[in-house]
C-alpha cells in the first residue's frame, strides 16, 4: 500500500517549539537519573526563523522560502 501523497492545504505551526517530548529523554517517564543530566529545557526550545515551500506535485515542482532576519520576514523565490 503507499502512502506517499501531498498535503496541499495550509499548516498552522507555532513561532516557537519545545522538542523535548519528542526526544528520548522526554519521551522516558521513568529514570530520574536520566531526567536529572537531560538539562533544561531551555536547550529544547527552537524559535522559527524559516520555512520552506513546495509549489507543484509530488515528483516536479518549485521551492521556495521564507525566512526572518530579526523582525522582518523575506520572501526568496530563485524563479524572480
Amino acid at each position: 500500500m503507499d502512502t506517499t501523497r501531498k498535503l496541499d492545504g495550509l499548516i498552522q505551526f507555532p513561532s516557537n517549539l519545545n522538542m523535548k517530548p519528542f526526544t528520548t529523554i522526554g519521551m522516558k517517564e521513568n529514570g530520574a537519573s536520566e531526567k536529572e543530566n537531560a538539562g533544561p529545557d531551555s536547550l529544547y526550545e527552537y524559535d522559527l526563523f524559516a520555512v520552506i515551500n513546495h509549489e507543484g506535485q509530488l515528483n516536479n515542482g518549485h521551492y521556495t522560502n521564507y525566512a526572518r532576519c530579526g523582525e522582518k520576514w523575506y520572501r526568496f523565490d530563485d524563479d524572480k
